[in-house]
């Protein structure tokens, strides 16, 4: 009987050894895989972990990294990572983790960061933005610290080709029911989603700022995307033959640092069509705008996604590493529908299209983002601490409770106090919850919180 065996298996042996590509046999024969980091990857990584660690959790306190064994990647070794702390509560005893991967070329040039295994439900603030702005920020301490290293400037300009990014297979998706009945739970000791039903959701795409690309429509479509993001530019350009037959809904982003990308959020503020086919010009820069039309337009989008990702990483089957832009959402006969950055969009769209619900009633809605566009604030500077009354305890994108809510916090969660302001006779309370100054902050209600040093 092993006899048999053998005979049958060492030829299919040879066989898919002779098949292996040859470009992959001689990697493996020219890079030996590393037992551990060397020494500079070693110093970046340490020296970078507390700041890494602070911008998925603010308010908590940073206490170690713990290093894994390098792995092979296409182009180069997968560090895995897991930062680790003490998150703030009324005890100060709750842990909390931070699983990554730092992606490095076969020079041990720092290239990319990406979610590791077994995150759970992310940190709910390190959104797609954050995680970008910490591997630009990387990706320029690592070439200050070794500037004879090749190509060690790795970020990718607009008018640029596709950046050698790897592609995240198909999720599976589950659609959400329009109805008011909670799909994802509030973690405890966490900040929580600030939407967590099918309802809620559709509410914070139909009062978005976002743009309607083609005639009114009994049939929308949703997209997350960003000017600055060369996918989204794809997905713009793949679906113009499409517009007669949907209206697309651009819902933008801003991706951190970059002045231009602000720029270009607060022009598209202004709610005019005609300036979308500008904004997904590469050549096209955008001209001054108004600080309050800009800041609050950065406040209103960056709460939205905040929002909206814990929801969308439900429907997308995708709890581990970063969403990607363009993601699109619509209605369906099922519910909500979400697909992200679809590979082959004027294939995918005319299905998408087909299984749309006409909706009348979103022909032309009228925006609550709009009507607080406008809205000037006199904040004041304060500190101490906000700790959460009670559990869900709501943070606002802006200091209006008719704006989009953000995140809610749990009883004796808090945040540092950066200012505070009388808005419509109530006192708001303006929350530093990330570590990026270039970030909105969130608002609570004075009357929802206690003060404490």
């Amino acid at each position: 009987m092993r006899r048999r065996l053998a005979i049958v298996i060492l030829p299919q042996l040879f066989l898919l050894l002779f098949l292996l590509p040859a470009s992959a046999q001689n990697t493996r024969a020219t890079q030996q895989l590393p037992d551990s980091v060397p020494d500079q990857v070693d110093s970046l990584i340490h020296s970078s972990a507390e700041w890494v660690f602070r911008a998925a959790w603010p308010t908590a306190t940073y206490s170690d990294i713990s290093i894994g064994r390098p792995s092979f990647s296409r182009d180069g070794f997968d560090v895995p990572l897991v930062f680790s702390g003490t998150g703030l509560n009324k005890n100060l005893g709750s842990n909390l983790y931070l699983n990554l991967v730092f992606s490095f070329g076969y020079d041990w040039q720092f290239k990319d960061v990406h979610w590791g295994p077994n995150n759970g439900f992310v940190p709910p603030f390190f959104t797609n933005e954050l995680i970008g702005a910490v591997a630009v920020k990387l990706i320029h301490d690592f070439a200050n610290r070794n500037l004879s290293a090749p190509g060690a400037d790795n970020t990718v300009a607009r008018n640029t080709a596709s950046p050698t990014t790897r592609t995240a297979a198909a999720p599976v998706r589950r659609p959400v029911p329009v109805n008011s009945f909670p799909v994802i739970p509030t973690p405890r000791n966490q900040t929580g989603p600030g939407i967590t039903t099918g309802a809620e959701l559709l509410w914070a795409l139909e009062n978005s700022l976002y743009i309607p690309d083609g005639n009114p429509n009994d049939k929308q479509i949703y997209v997350i995307a960003s000017p600055c993001d060369y996918y989204s530019r794809q997905f713009y350009g793949a679906s113009r033959p499409f517009t007669s037959q949907v209206q697309i809904r651009w819902i933008e982003m801003v991706m951190p640092p970059e002045k231009e990308c602000r720029s270009f959020l607060g022009m598209l503020a202004r709610a005019d069509s005609d300036l979308l086919s500008l904004a997904y010009d590469t050549d096209f820069q955008p001209g001054p705008v108004p600080p309050a039309l800009q800041e609050n337009a950065l406040r209103w989008s960056t709460g939205v996604e905040n929002a909206v990702s814990p929801i969308l990483r439900y429907m997308l089957s995708r709890y581990d590493g970063p969403l990607l832009y363009p993601t699109l959402l619509w209605v369906s006969s099922r519910g909500i529908e979400a697909s992200m950055r679809p590979d082959d969009a004027p294939s995918a769209l005319p299905n998408i299209i087909a299984s749309i619900l006409e909706r009348p009633d979103a022909l032309s809605p009228d925006p609550m983002s709009r009507k607080l566009m406008s809205a000037q604030y006199d904040f004041k500077p304060a500190d101490k601490r906000a700790g959460a009354k009670m559990n869900g305890v709501k943070l606002y994108s802006m200091p209006d409770e008719r704006s989009q809510i953000a995140s809610t916090l749990p009883k004796d969660f808090g945040y540092p106090i950066r200012a505070k302001a009388n808005v419509n006779g109530q006192t708001w309370l303006e929350l530093q919850l990330a570590p990026d100054p270039l970030l909105p902050n969130l608002f609570v209600k004075e009357a929802d919180v206690i003060k404490v040093k």
